[in-house]
C-alpha cells in the first residue's frame, strides 16, 4: 500500500488525484516555500523533484469529487487554509522532517530537509476536515496579507528620518555635550578597569575632563570614521524610535516585530537550500519574484542587516545635508529659517533618490553584489553560494588555496555583527526584551568574571597566555597548529602547516623591524620567495591527492626537501624570521612520521582534498 488519495486546495478551486505517498510527502515539504496557489507549489515541488520538462506534476489531476482514502490513505493539502490533513499507512509527515530527493529516474539517497511555517497546521481528522479548512479560512480572511515593505522602506521611512534628523539637529549643541560627557565616563571606567592600558595610551594621571574631543572620541578605522562622531547616539536614537514605535500602518505593530515575525523560518529554509546544494552540486530553484512568498514573505537576516544598513545611510545623509544648510551664505536657507515642512519637501524626494542609488551601488564588503540583489536573492530563498577559488580572500594565503581545492560550493552570510551592540532593538536573534536581557546579564556576569581573573593576574604579578593562545616561548603569534605528533592525521597536519605558513607569508610582506618600507631590490626578492613558499606548499598539496599512490610516496620527500630549502632561503633573506623559518622546517621533518596504529580515536573520512 503505497498510493494515497491526494487533495489539493487553493483559493479558486480544488483538485485531486491517486498519487504515491512519497509524492505526497514531497508536496508537504514544499509548503515550506509558502505557496499560496497551486501553481506556485508545483514550482516549489521542484525543490524535492527534479521537475523534467515543465515540472507540471498536477496536470492529469481532476475536480475533486469526493474524499475517500484510497490504498494507503487521505492526504489533503488546503492552501488558503494552511492546513494539512494525513490519515495514511504510508507515511506521517509533520510540519518538520526531509524526504528523499527524485532525480526524476528514481529516488536517489539524498535525503533534503524541511520545516513550514509556524501558521501551518496539521490533522487526522478526516471526517471533519472541511469544517476545519472552512474555519481557518474565515480566521484568515480577516487577517489579509500586508506589504510591510512599501511602508519598511518607502516614503513613511524617508519622512520619519527626514522629521527626526530635522528636530534633533536644532537641538545639536545639546547632543554634543551630552556626548562629551559620555566619553568623558567611559575614559574614566577604562582608567578603573584598564589602569595600565589607560596609562600607555594618555600617560600618567590623565585629565579627561580637559582633553580634547580628538583624544577622547572612540578610535576608529578608515570608512568608520562617522562611529566618532558627537551625532552618532542622536542618530542611533532615531534608529531605535522608527523600529521600536507602532505604526497605524503596520496595524499597530512596530517595525521591529514586524520584520522578525517570520526570521526563524526564512533562516531555517535557507539553511536547508545550503545543505541542499552542498549535497546535490547544484543550486536549487528559488521561489518566482511574482510569487506570494517573495512579495508578501518576511525579512531574513540578510535583509535585516541590509535594511540596516540602509536606515543608517538615510539618517546620515539627511544630518549631513542638514549641516551644509547650516553653513549656508543665504540665511534663508539654514535650518533654523525653515519650517519642517518647507524641509520635508525639498529633503524626502532627495532621501528616496539617495535610498535609490543605495540598492543599485555595489558592495565591496559583499564581494561586490548589490543591496538589491542581496534582498532578492535572499527572498528567492537562495543562498549566496560560490566556488572555493571565488571565495579565496588572498591568493597567497595557503590556507584560502586548500579553501579552493575543497569540493562543492561555499557560502556567504551577513550575520549583523556590525550593528550597535547593547540595543534591544537591533538584535536580530531575540524577539522578547526578555530573552535579550537574559543574555545581557549572562554577558555582564562573564565581563565581571574576566575583570575579576585579570585584576588577580596583575596583584599576584604573573602572565601566562589566555586559554587557546600559545604558550610562553612559542615563535607563531597569530597561527596554531595541534601537537607535533604522529598520532595526528596527515591531513590536520598539512593544515597546520598551511596556518603558520600563512603567517610567515604576512610577515614577510612587511619590511623587518627597524625599517619603514622595502627598496625596490627587496620588494622584487621579497615577492619572489612568497611565490616559491606558495609553489612548494601547492606541490605538497598536489602530492598528497595524487591518484597514484606510488608515484606520491616517491615524489613528497623531494617536495619536501625543496620547501625545506625555500624556508633556508627566507630565512638568509630575513634574519628577524630565523626562528619561525627553522620551527616550520623542524615540522615539514616530521611531516611523515605514520600515525601510532593505537590511536584511541579515528577521523571520518570527510572529503577533504589531502
Amino acid at each position: 500500500m503505497s498510493e494515497v488519495k491526494f487533495i489539493l486546495r487553493d483559493a479558486r478551486r480544488e483538485v485531486s488525484s491517486h498519487w504515491h505517498g512519497s509524492c505526497a510527502d514531497r508536496a508537504v515539504a514544499a509548503l515550506s516555500a509558502d505557496p499560496v496557489t497551486i501553481e506556485e507549489l508545483e514550482v516549489a515541488i521542484g525543490r524535492f523533484m527534479n521537475p523534467g520538462d515543465d515540472g507540471r506534476w498536477f496536470r492529469c489531476f481532476d475536480g475533486c469529487l469526493d474524499d475517500e482514502p484510497y490504498d494507503a490513505g487521505l492526504v489533503v493539502i488546503d492552501l488558503a487554509a494552511r492546513l494539512v490533513v494525513v490519515e495514511s499507512s504510508y507515511s506521517s509527515p509533520g510540519r518538520k522532517g526531509s524526504v528523499w530527493y527524485h532525480d526524476g529516474s528514481c529516488c536517489t539517497d539524498t535525503q533534503i530537509r524541511y520545516q513550514l511555517a509556524d501558521e501551518w497546521r496539521f490533522s487526522s481528522d478526516i471526517e471533519n476536515w472541511r469544517e476545519l479548512a472552512e474555519e481557518r479560512r474565515r480566521e484568515r480572511a480577516a487577517h489579509p496579507p500586508l506589504d510591510a515593505r512599501a511602508v519598511l522602506f518607502g516614503w513613511p521611512l524617508v519622512e520619519f528620518v527626514a522629521s527626526e534628523c530635522f528636530a534633533a539637529f536644532g537641538r545639536r549643541e545639546e547632543l554634543a555635550e551630552v556626548t562629551r560627557q559620555k566619553w568623558i565616563a567611559e575614559a574614566k571606567e577604562r582608567a578603573i578597569r584598564w589602569p595600565d592600558r589607560v596609562l600607555q595610551d594618555y600617560g600618567a594621571d590623565p585629565c579627561f575632563d580637559t582633553m580634547a574631543l580628538e583624544e577622547l572620541a572612540p578610535s576608529t578605522s578608515s570608512g568608520q570614521e562617522r562611529y566618532a562622531s558627537l551625532f552618532y547616539d542622536a542618530l542611533k536614537e532615531i534608529h531605535v524610535a522608527w523600529l521600536m514605535t507602532p505604526r497605524d500602518d503596520l496595524r499597530g505593530e512596530i517595525p521591529r516585530e514586524v520584520m522578525l515575525a517570520q526570521h526563524d523560518h526564512i533562516s531555517w529554509d535557507l539553511d536547508s537550500r545550503c545543505q541542499q546544494w552542498s549535497r546535490l552540486d547544484f543550486c536549487p530553484r528559488g521561489l518566482d519574484t511574482t510569487s506570494h512568498a517573495f512579495q508578501f514573505g518576511g525579512f531574513g537576516t540578510h535583509e535585516l542587516v541590509k535594511y540596516y544598513d540602509l536606515v543608517r545611510e538615510l539618517l546620515w545623509s539627511c544630518w549631513e545635508r542638514l549641516t551644509e544648510l547650516a553653513q549656508s551664505p543665504n540665511v534663508s536657507q539654514r535650518p533654523e529659517s525653515l519650517t519642517l515642512g518647507d524641509f520635508l519637501t525639498a529633503e524626502v524626494p532627495r532621501l528616496e533618490q539617495v535610498r535609490e542609488e543605495w540598492f543599485v551601488t555595489p558592495d565591496p564588503e559583499c564581494h561586490f553584489r548589490t543591496p538589491r540583489s542581496i534582498i532578492d536573492r535572499e527572498r528567492q530563498r537562495l543562498p549566496e553560494g560560490m566556488s572555493g577559488h571565488d571565495a579565496m580572500v588572498d591568493p597567497d594565503c595557503p590556507c584560502c588555496q586548500m579553501l579552493a581545492d575543497m569540493p562543492g560550493p561555499t557560502f556567504w552570510h551577513l550575520d549583523g555583527s556590525g550593528m550597535d551592540w547593547g540595543e534591544f532593538a537591533f538584535d536580530i536573534y531575540r524577539r522578547t526584551r526578555e530573552e535579550w536581557e537574559a543574555e545581557q546579564r549572562d554577558w555582564e556576569e562573564f565581563s565581571r568574571k574576566c575583570d575579576a581573573r585579570d585584576a588577580e593576574r596583575r596583584r599576584l604579578g604573573v602572565d601566562y597566555p589566555a586559554e587557546g593562545q600559545h604558550p610562553a616561548g612559542s615563535v607563531w603569534s597569530s597561527s596554531f597548529s595541534v601537537a607535533d605528533s604522529p598520532e595526528v592525521p596527515l591531513g590536520i597536519r598539512l593544515f597546520g602547516i598551511g596556518g603558520h605558513l600563512a603567517e610567515l607569508i604576512t610577515d614577510l610582506r612587511e619590511p623587518p623591524k627597524g625599517s619603514e618600507s622595502f627598496d625596490a631590490a627587496a620588494s622584487s626578492a621579497t615577492g619572489g620567495l612568497i611565490d616559491q613558499l606558495n609553489r612548494d606548499f601547492g606541490n605538497l598539496r598536489e602530492v598528497l591527492t595524487g591518484a597514484d599512490a606510488a608515484l606520491s610516496a616517491s615524489l613528497v620527500e623531494p617536495v619536501l626537501d625543496r620547501f625545506a630549502e625555500t624556508l633556508d632561503a627566507v630565512a638568509t633573506t630575513r634574519s628577524d624570521l630565523d626562528a619561525k623559518c627553522r620551527d616550520l622546517s623542524a615540522k615539514l621533518k616530521n611531516f611523515l612520521a605514520p600515525p601510532d596504529p593505537e590511536m584511541p580515536y579515528e577521523f571520518p573520512d570527510d572529503g577533504l582534498p589531502f
